[in-house]
């Protein structure tokens, strides 16, 4: 089965996969303890599964179904996700490196004292998408919704969100500094100026902030 060429990002390791997978040779049943590696797996069905300490390496998910599912101490490393549905899973304590989801269903799903590493979320629907307590480092969020999405007690220092809806998000009690906002729609964003410091946003955005925090922007008397 060919595989697709990983959409490469500024700033964001692809996943490191052989130029020749597979489909894998065993069912994909996903349970405590295990381990998928090289192979590409499609249509498989995980909604709902609870499993803890499983291991996912050069692994490329192609419409997967994980709706619902809950895995903790998880751990992906070099994995492709392309057009899977993962809305209202929950993922403690998961790490991912080098991973990138494309057109990815996240609706409602949490992610909770995580770790990321090189990580692409490209055209996802992330709208009320927790994302609590996590340390994310060289993410990219590209054309998502996260639409009321909650970053709450987040570490987001450097990441991207381009052309991304924003809208209703919750940044407070977050890390934003090198984060870059440019392009992206952050109205009624919840967020305060302790969380802001550092970031980096356009002009335009700018004067959206300084109304969300109360501040009435207005030209000089002279009209400067």
């Amino acid at each position: 089965m060919p595989r697709k060429r990983a959409v490469a990002a500024p700033g964001v390791q692809p996943p490191q996969l052989p130029a020749a997978l597979g489909p894998g040779g065993e069912p994909f049943a996903v349970g405590d303890g295990a381990t998928f590696a090289e192979a590409i797996v499609v249509d498989a069905d995980l909604s709902g599964v609870v499993a803890a300490d499983v291991a996912l390496d050069q692994l490329v998910l192609r419409r997967a179904r994980l709706a619902q599912a809950e895995l903790s101490l998880a751990q992906l490393t070099d994995v492709e996700l392309d057009t899977c549905d993962l809305a209202g899973a929950k993922l403690t304590r998961v790490q991912l490196r080098r991973v990138a989801l494309h057109g990815c269903r996240l609706l409602g799903a949490a992610l909770l004292d995580a770790r990321l590493d090189d990580v692409l979320v490209l055209r996802g629907n992330g709208e009320a998408l927790r994302c609590w307590n996590s340390t994310l480092r060289s993410v990219r969020f590209e054309r998502c919704a996260l639409r009321a999405a909650s970053f709450t007690g987040s570490d987001l220092s450097g990441v991207v969100f381009r052309d991304c809806d924003l809208s209703e998000a919750d940044l407070r009690d977050t890390t934003l500094r090198g984060a870059d906002l440019r392009g992206s729609t952050i109205a009624r964003l919840q967020v305060g100026l302790r969380e802001l410091q550092g970031a980096i946003v356009s002009p335009a955005q700018a004067v959206e902030l300084a109304q969300i925090l109360g501040l009435a922007v207005t030209p000089d008397e002279d009209g400067q």
